[in-house]
């Protein structure tokens, strides 16, 4: 192709007498350059190859060249938009595109296949290992054709995600992966990639899959935490952001007190100062969230066993702070909160209440020998009746359940009657003398009493009582 430069009333002198000059134009340009790119690009290289290995010399010349010619290049949908029944099947076949694509590493390559598309990001010197996935910032400012770039949708799935993998290989160490969480083997200055995943697209798109094998969640306690679930895990264990929705519309001192508590279990709160709270609102709770909060929780107490670290009054704050998930249409959050050891029971102790039945401990009940008489019965809680769940009325949604001291004495302490010393049966018959048989046998006799059945099997099974031991011989 020769190409002559001349003022434009010679061409119009050429048209009038009927001679036919084609002038340069982006057709015409992209048209040459599509049929010999090869012969004129290159002499001794093959695609890919460096942009000042080729004939434009510079990343600024090729820049102007494409500038030039893309109104020539067929704007295709992009990939995510699925063909139209109108298209027909011309429509929906792939283009096949000259070397057009420059990237980060200042390499000139062709865009045909998928794998040879590239992201157009800002965030390309982040990964200097890996350029050639990304547009050369210096035409990023150019419309190229979607099909130019990398596809996010679902069906290429796969070919980002191994593409994003690579580019975070380049950049953490190996520590950081499959693994809930861990202290990094060496220091390593996060900010810079998570403003790539909160303000990228691309990478932002896919977010939730990068946190799920990478440790990248910063805490303030150091430790890097990930979405990964182990096997023997039901829920993973992700930092707190230390931050209420809605903060005019909540109780603030609440809201310190259950923070203080979490953080006295331990729990990791999200190092804000690194890891942006918009990025990862959809992942990492805030304190808003009761029912998300309880799951991490939950998941603390598996892997750490945090019953001697329950006080009465986190109890309180916890019990009452769980108060916020609708429990009686919850039941999975129902059964989480029961299987943590947050319920104190009559002697002070805090237990679980998963698969147990539980009763409230009746104040008339004498005490004496319990460790024997209640001792093996594990399946059985007996709650403290001025602990949290009375006082917050939650009796209903936890199936706890009144029992009466005769019913206590028929279940429990006769059937371990004969195992107890002298004083300890000697006392028990007395409080059953002083506090409860006169009223058994008033109940037993009257046929409307609630107490009445209770009240004839208390008696019954005191008639067949062996009372006299043979310990004092």
């Amino acid at each position: 192709m020769k190409i002559t430069t001349t003022q434009y009333w010679v061409r119009e002198h050429f048209e009038h007498v009927g001679c036919s000059i084609p002038s340069v134009s982006p057709p015409v340009s992209y048209e040459y350059y599509s049929e010999f790119h090869e012969k004129v690009l290159l002499v001794h290289q093959s695609f890919p190859c460096p942009v000042q290995g080729t004939a434009f010399g510079s990343i600024d010349n090729f820049k102007a060249f494409l500038k030039f010619i893309l109104n020539a290049i067929p704007q295709q949908k992009t990939l995510e938009e699925p063909p139209s029944p109108s298209d027909t099947a011309a429509d929906v076949q792939p283009v096949h595109y000259p070397p057009l694509l420059v990237t980060a590493e200042e390499f000139l390559r062709y865009c045909n296949q998928e794998e040879d598309t590239v992201i157009k990001s800002s965030f390309s010197a982040l990964f200097p290992e890996c350029l050639q996935y990304f547009l050369h910032p210096d035409i990023s400012d150019l419309q190229v054709p979607n099909s130019f770039l990398m596809n996010s949708s679902k069906e290429n799935e796969e070919l980002c995600l191994n593409v994003i993998d690579e580019c975070l290989n380049s950049l953490l160490p190996n520590d950081l992966v499959n693994v809930p969480h861990t202290l990094c083997s060496k220091p390593i200055d996060l900010v810079p990639l998570w403003e790539c995943l909160s303000e990228d697209a691309f990478f932002n798109k896919f977010l939730g899959n990068i946190v799920k094998k990478w440790a990248i969640l910063v805490s303030k306690n150091g430790r890097l935490y990930s979405h990964f679930l182990e096997e023997k895990a039901s829920l993973p264990i992700i930092p707190i952001t230390p931050k209420w929705q809605d903060e005019n519309k909540v109780d603030l001192k609440t809201c310190s007190r259950v923070s203080t508590v979490c953080a006295h279990l331990h729990l990791p709160f999200l190092d804000i100062e690194t890891v942006p709270p918009l990025a990862v609102e959809s992942i990492c709770p805030t304190l808003f969230n009761a029912a998300f909060m309880l799951r991490i929780i939950y998941n603390l107490h598996c892997e750490s066993d945090i019953t001697q670290l329950i006080t009465a009054d986190k109890v309180n704050t916890l019990l009452s702070y769980f108060r916020n998930i609708h429990l009686r249409k919850d039941a999975e959050s129902l059964n989480l909160l029961k299987k943590l050891p947050l319920f104190q029971t009559h002697l002070g102790q805090f237990t679980s209440l998963s698969g147990k039945t539980v009763y409230q401990w009746p104040n008339e009940m004498c005490t004496v020998g319990q460790d024997l008489w209640l001792g093996e019965n594990d399946n059985t809680v007996f709650l403290d009746p001025s602990g949290a769940l009375s006082k917050l009325k939650l009796y209903d949604e936890f199936q706890v359940d009144n029992i009466y001291p005769i019913q206590i004495y028929c279940e429990f302490v006769f059937k371990k009657f004969g195992c107890m010393n002298c004083d300890v049966r000697y006392k028990h018959l007395q409080h059953i003398r002083e506090n409860l048989f006169e009223d058994a046998k008033t109940h037993s006799n009257l046929k409307n009493s609630v107490k009445r059945c209770p009240s004839q099997t208390f008696i019954d099974d005191l008639r067949d009582l062996p009372c006299i031991g043979n310990d004092n011989p």
